[in-house]
């Protein structure tokens, strides 16, 4: 039981984040887990019992994981007087709208 509960903390918190304009935080959770398509499963065997014995063990295992730095960049927004959507003269300027770190912070 206690697995599944912890699958179905997982899952909701992916889908929370992803809900939430967070993809980026749920797309990592399934990457590290080793798992595809963890926000459309239904069932009870999502994590391998075999890689994650006890009910904590993939938590622990993400909080063992090394820090990273995941920064994402997005489009600029043209200002007024910028010219046309198709004009190839325009510079299009990238702007960092996330900047945070993945893991615990030691």
């Amino acid at each position: 039981v206690r697995h599944f509960l912890t699958q179905r903390a997982v899952q909701s918190f992916m889908f929370l984040s992803d809900n939430c304009r967070d993809p980026h935080t749920a797309d990592w959770i399934q990457n590290v887990a080793g798992l595809t398509n963890l926000l459309e499963y239904h069932g009870t065997g999502a994590f391998n019992f075999t890689t994650y014995p006890y009910w904590d063990s993939f938590l622990l295992d993400l909080m063992s994981l090394p820090e990273e730095k995941i920064i994402i960049q997005t489009r600029g927004h043209r200002s007024f007087g910028g010219g046309s959507r198709n004009n190839p003269y325009v510079q299009v300027r990238y702007s960092v709208c996330a900047f945070f770190s993945v893991g615990v912070l030691t």
